[in-house]
């Protein structure tokens, strides 16, 4: 664990050990409301090169790359990257590359089309420098595309509450718009898309504890989940900055 992460290498062993999707689970995606955004940006992209930083399970490529066919390629240091080649293979892509690797170490021999990164950036205390290695990456025209769940407003508070552990894995002071326009400034990018995605949406609950703290804890999540999708979300629009739960990320290199 290197100075600045957030997470180790055995909490990603640990945390992606048994996620393994169905075909029907990676060809809908309504639990991602920016999926539609990312596929409709990649479309002009079809058959290029795509790698996924942080690759492991895999998940995010092969929804994309079942939509859109782009050469999949994806680096990931931990143990279950193979992972990523198991679940591409579900939505027939056979060809994908698994590069072995820190990111930050990643010396490929050409740069990549697309560079993209889903629930990454966020387990780093110096985002800038994170970022800076998707451009690092990228070829001159290409595209960059990071996500990252929001843990502020509402969700920060139910993190806080149920989740702190996992809460403290994550650079809550980086999940806002400033910091991706000050890079995509920095880099001079043009930026495609820079926004908040999504309505009223609470996850995860401390598993930490005695069982009876745990079950307890769990109850009282699901309950908050259920006010949220029952009464929040009809009520609240998409995309406001105390409820949404996600931040999306598209730029372009400039030639």
């Amino acid at each position: 664990m290197a100075s600045g992460d957030l997470t180790s290498k055995e909490y990603w062993d640990k945390t992606h050990s048994d996620q393994i999707f169905t075909r029907e689970q990676l060809t809908q995606f309504p639990q991602f409301p920016w999926m539609p955004v990312v596929l409709e940006h990649l479309a002009p992209y079809r058959g290029q090169r795509f790698l996924e930083l942080g690759c492991s399970p895999g998940q995010v490529s092969a929804m994309i790359c079942g939509q859109i066919p782009m050469r999949a390629e994806g680096v990931d240091f931990s143990d279950t990257g193979w992972l990523y080649l198991k679940n591409l293979e579900t939505v027939g892509v056979t060809d994908a590359q698994l590069h072995r690797a820190d990111f930050r170490e990643f010396r490929p021999g050409s740069l990549f089309d697309v560079v993209g990164s889903f629930g990454l950036v966020e387990h780093f205390e110096d985002s800038q420098e994170v970022l800076d290695h998707h451009d690092r990456l990228l070829r001159p025209g290409g595209l960059c595309v990071v996500e990252l769940p929001r843990m502020r407003g509402l969700l920060w508070l139910h993190k806080w509450v149920f989740d702190r552990p996992n809460l403290r894995k994550h650079n809550v002071g980086m999940m806002k718009v400033d910091v991706f326009r000050q890079f995509a400034q920095r880099r001079g990018h043009q930026v495609l898309f820079l926004g908040l995605v999504g309505g009223p949406q609470v996850w995860g609950a401390d598993q930490g504890g005695p069982a009876w703290l745990r079950q307890l804890r769990t109850g009282a999540s699901i309950r908050v989940k259920r006010a949220v999708a029952e009464y929040l979300k009809p009520r609240v629009r998409p995309a406001h900055p105390w409820f949404a739960p996600w931040l999306l990320y598209i730029g372009r290199k400039p030639v």
